[in-house]
């Protein structure tokens, strides 16, 4: 096909349209989009967890903004975890699955995190914190929309 059956506003359009599909790309190739897509399906399964399980409490987006937020702030206790900070990436994963499994009490943290051994499986629990660790290497201003659609779907 030649490019003489294009007018010029149409090659324009599409050169305009593929420089602003590439820098989408280009702008969400961290670790935690790299997961979501290319198909990480341990991510995926945490997603669903987390959805199910935590956010809640954690928010649809990981951000410690969850529907229960205000309850926290009645009982002037600390805020559910931001999972969104970096911090969270370089906490040791057998850590954060003990907190996931015993509970926040059992490890000094906040009475009010459950511990999800008796409910999750380790499978589950493994899923959840890789998700955990995936969406910390991004920052703050990154949202995960695949959680608020989980979460959407119950």
């Amino acid at each position: 096909m030649s490019l003489r059956f294009f007018n010029k506003p149409q090659i324009y359009g599409s050169a305009l349209l593929l420089f602003f599909l590439t820098s989408i790309f280009a702008m969400n190739a961290d670790a935690g989009h790299d997961a979501m897509l290319t198909g990480d399906t341990q991510y995926h399964r945490g997603v669903k967890v987390f959805a199910d399980y935590c956010s809640r409490c954690h928010g649809v987006h990981a951000d410690g903004r969850g529907r229960a937020t205000p309850l926290y702030v009645k009982l002037q206790s600390a805020h559910p975890s931001n999972f969104q900070l970096k911090v969270y990436a370089q906490r040791p994963t057998q850590y954060l699955a003990n907190i996931v499994r015993d509970g926040g009490k059992q490890h000094s943290l906040s009475e009010y995190m459950p511990p999800f051994g008796e409910e999750l499986t380790e499978t589950q629990i493994d899923d959840v914190v890789y998700f955990i660790q995936k969406v910390s290497v991004n920052l703050a201003e990154t949202t995960h929309p695949e959680v608020a659609r989980s979460e959407k779907e119950k």
